[in-house]
């Protein structure tokens, strides 16, 4: 007894008019449970795919700043290693000679 059994009135009028107004009644009221039914799905089904695709995102983004602070401590480390070095005074100052420019013979 899964559905609420309700009592069928007999109709006031019987009709042959009566009889399709009745039936053309039960008609409608069955395609507009149907398409109800039917949008309440698909708009469940979309949801769901949303839900979804914003779980991915989440994750995504989630491994991106994960990956950006990784890079920006391994620069960090970079940068103090380059003032050490930069600041030692064990390397020989090095000089680049300005470029000569080759003059085209004439």
């Amino acid at each position: 007894m899964g559905k609420l059994e309700i009592e069928k009135i007999p109709p006031k009028y019987n009709t042959l008019l009566h009889k399709k107004l009745d039936e053309r009644n039960r008609s409608l009221k069955k395609n507009i449970k149907e398409f109800l039914s039917a949008s309440y799905h698909h708009g469940n089904r979309t949801i769901h795919t949303s839900t979804e695709h914003l779980i991915k995102s989440k994750a995504a983004l989630q491994d991106v700043t994960h990956n950006l602070s990784v890079i920006q401590r391994d620069l960090g480390s970079l940068q103090e290693k380059v003032d050490i070095i930069s600041t030692c005074n064990l390397l020989p100052q090095l000089t680049v000679p300005p470029r000569h420019t080759a003059t085209p013979p004439s």
